[in-house]
């Protein structure tokens, strides 16, 4: 979904990149690759929508990233819009090791600008996954990393288990003093 605000305007758009848009270019040179996906508006449209996506690779830490994002729309998505295309610009976003893939489920927004008008609007992905660089063969995706993955979840359950750790730790010391200072008493188990 597409939210658009000028100095004079706001007004939502919502529409998905269908299932049949096809690749019309791309490249796979090193330090930048980019893909270009292209779709019609509706069966009369004489111009065709595209999204560009260009992805970096930083060979020094192994990664690669989204570097820019360049979507060009056609007038036919909007009410009285213009006779010249909206072209929008996202700038650098995640970042995924090499060998891997980027995976999110759950919907990433990016705010995008325009620098021929005031315009701004903001892309909703949802279900994206996608990989660069890749190096072996085969048609499906490589091991999946996911959005806002990182490596800080798996601290949660080591943290988790290293306190429920202590705690039996603590446990077994106070049943042993309890023990130690019941028989000093006098009070015998039977």
């Amino acid at each position: 979904m597409f939210l658009f605000s000028t100095a004079t305007s706001l007004w939502y758009v919502r529409f998905n990149v269908p299932a049949n848009a096809s690749v019309l270019n791309g490249s796979c040179s090193d330090p930048d690759q980019w893909i270009q996906i292209t779709w019609k508006t509706n069966e009369n449209s004489m111009i065709n929508n595209t999204m560009t996506l260009v992805y970096h690779e930083n060979a020094t830490t192994k990664n690669y990233g989204l570097k820019s994002l360049n979507l060009t729309l056609t007038p036919d998505n909007f009410v009285n819009g213009s006779k010249d295309p909206i072209e929008l610009y996202h700038g650098p976003e995640w970042v995924t090791p090499l060998a891997t893939s980027y995976r999110c489920k759950s919907a990433t927004q990016l705010n995008l600008t325009s620098e021929s008008l005031s315009a701004v609007a903001v892309l909703t992905l949802s279900r994206l996954q996608e990989e660069a660089y890749r190096t072996t063969a085969g048609s499906g995706f490589s091991a999946a990393r996911d959005c806002g993955g990182g490596d800080v979840p798996d601290a949660v359950p080591i943290a988790v288990g290293c306190a429920l750790g202590g705690l039996v730790v603590v446990v077994l010391i106070a049943y042993l003093v309890g023990r130690r200072y019941s028989a000093s008493r006098g009070y015998l188990s039977m």
